[in-house]
């Protein structure tokens, strides 16, 4: 007979395995952006959607464990380090022509079009504007008593 013994949580080593990149065969995806006045949000998607990679001014690192909060997600400067790890997830995905589709307006919208633009390592095929536009919109408040 074999004595059993028994090992606590603790003890035993659990190491969690690397998830494996797969690699887009065609080399096709698509960069949605959205831009508000409080953050920067960039998904990388296959061309039938399926989201691969998100990345937003908060997840962004800046060295030293540092993030940023509040408002000031909403910068230029947040929005190129938010490109730059965009562009850095799909060249590990190995997607090299990307349609761009950017929503509303923001502060840092300019910078990632221009740095996803610039990008040597990726082509632009298309840009698409998918702001929503209003028309006719909600109905006014009514004018004050006199």
């Amino acid at each position: 007979m074999a004595v059993e013994k028994k090992v606590s949580k603790s003890q035993v080593k659990t190491t969690k395995p690397k998830k494996k990149i797969k690699k887009i065969p065609e080399g096709r995806g698509i960069i949605h952006g959205k831009f508000s006045f409080n953050n920067t949000i960039l998904d990388l998607s296959k061309e039938n959607g399926d989201i691969l990679a998100t990345v937003s001014a908060g997840s962004v690192d800046l060295g030293n464990n540092k993030k940023i909060t509040g408002t000031k997600k909403a910068t230029p400067f947040m929005a190129t380090k938010v490109a730059e790890e965009i562009i850095r997830k799909a060249n590990e995905f190995g997607i090299h022509n990307v349609e761009l589709q950017v929503k509303n307006i923001g502060a840092g919208r300019d910078t990632v079009i221009r740095r996803i633009l610039e990008e040597k390592s990726l082509n632009v095929e298309t840009l698409i504007d998918r702001t929503p536009v209003r028309h006719g919109g909600c109905r006014p408040p009514r004018a004050p008593r006199k």
